[in-house]
């Protein structure tokens, strides 16, 4: 049985030379402003809740939710509720912050009875 992850690399504004990176085994993961969500933005031009990616092993997907600013995907800004297919080479601006997404597969590890 092989798993899947969902790696986030994400650059802050306030420190753009430095990389944070993020893994993820469970979809969805939800993007915004909210103590609740997965990956925090806390900036005034992002959402309490921003958007969701959503994943497998074969695609991601980002839905943006947002009521202030859209996400821009490829330099395109995305229409709320659209869902937006992402790969490895996807830049996608929310707010000030930038990200870069992944799947990662990976077989799992054997179940221990």
């Amino acid at each position: 049985m092989e798993t899947c992850r969902l790696i986030v690399k994400l650059i802050r504004p306030d420190s753009p030379e430095a990389v944070e990176t993020q893994v993820f085994s469970n979809s969805p993961v939800f993007v915004g402003g909210s103590a609740a969500s997965s990956i925090q933005l806390e900036d005034p031009l992002v959402s309490e809740h921003q958007g969701v990616f959503i994943f497998t092993r074969e695609r991601v997907q980002y839905v943006d939710y947002s009521t202030k600013t859209s996400a821009m995907v490829d330099d395109v800004f995305a229409a709320p509720g659209e869902s937006i297919a992402v790969h490895k080479d996807t830049l996608l601006w929310i707010g000030p912050f930038a990200l870069r997404v992944e799947v990662e597969s990976a077989a799992a590890a054997p179940s221990v009875r």
